[in-house]
């Protein structure tokens, strides 16, 4: 078995999905029969959306034979809706901090996930599947620290980002210090963020350079069932605790890297133009900051 081959498969079975996930089709699996090949494709998927540094072991599932040999006797069931009740099949996670949701693709309708994909992914019950194509979803796995956004968190993806911008501007001193312009930042090791010194608003500027412990704050917060990251400013902690509902103000959530899929641009050809249009990214609301760059960096090939 070569790496080609392992590359054209992966080709052959993915649908379009959100970055940093894989979307497989059930059918398109069935024609990889070889064992060692079955391994090759389960392993390529799990490194590319796992949170753990990549090519790594744990991203990897420690290459664990159990863990693999789960994986594929559940992903190469022809039909993962088939149950003898009419409960959902469950999602499950065999390592690598991976979690495999059973799905269905109905590419007739437009996607209303994260970013425009090609189509809807849904988790319908078994009596409404209809025409659409089964498939496994990979998703990163949801942290299981406890979420915070009042009061700080003990989430490790929830931080402060003072500690990485503010010696950053003191060095770069608004381009007379030795310090250089652009600043990289990887978030869970899935997302690299960069930072345009030189473009950043000068409201921002102050708050970083006069962050304190009870002062607005710029920050890095989870967003999304695809754990995603925003850039927010939050208040000082006495607002948060008074106004929760007010508690922070979103400055940038995009995903550079996401492109329009075909089936997106043809279905913007054919609607009513007296129709208000939408943005394509869907909902919720996407802002991008002119100062900052995130970009899905998590390779699917072999390197």
């Amino acid at each position: 078995m070569s790496f080609i081959s392992a590359s054209s498969q992966i080709t052959r079975i993915r649908l379009p999905s959100p970055p940093s996930t894989f979307l497989l089709s059930t059918r398109s699996l069935q024609s990889i029969t070889e064992p060692l090949l079955q391994y090759a494709v389960v392993l390529r998927i799990l490194r590319y959306v796992s949170y753990h540094p990549w090519g790594s072991l744990r991203a990897q599932a420690r290459r664990s034979r159990y863990a693999l040999n789960q994986l594929v006797s559940q992903l190469w069931n022809p039909n993962p809706f088939q149950t003898s009740d009419d409960l959902m099949p469950t999602s499950f996670t065999a390592g690598a901090g991976v979690l495999w949701t059973p799905v269905v693709v109905d590419a007739r309708q437009k996607g209303t996930n994260f970013l425009d994909i090609g189509g809807r992914i849904k988790r319908p019950k078994t009596a409404d599947l209809g025409d659409g194509i089964v498939g496994w979803m990979a998703t990163r796995e949801p942290p299981l620290e406890r979420i915070d956004d009042h009061y700080g968190s003990r989430n490790h993806l929830n931080m402060d980002l003072s500690s990485i911008l503010k010696p950053a501007l003191e060095r770069w001193d608004g381009g007379k210090g030795g310090g250089p312009a652009v600043i990289e930042f990887l978030w869970d090791c899935r997302f690299l963020f960069q930072f345009d010194l030189a473009k950043m608003p000068h409201d921002i500027k102050y708050i970083v350079l006069n962050s304190q412990a009870r002062s607005r704050r710029l920050a890095v917060r989870i967003w999304s069932r695809y754990i995603y990251p925003k850039i927010i400013i939050m208040p000082p902690r006495e607002d948060c605790a008074r106004r929760r509902s007010r508690r922070e103000n979103l400055i940038h959530n995009n995903i550079e890297t996401h492109k329009p899929s075909a089936l997106y641009a043809f279905l913007q050809r054919v609607a009513d133009e007296s129709k208000p249009k939408q943005q394509w990214h869907g909902d919720p609301k996407i802002v991008n900051a002119p100062w900052i760059k995130s970009t899905a960096i998590r390779p699917i090939d072999h390197l």
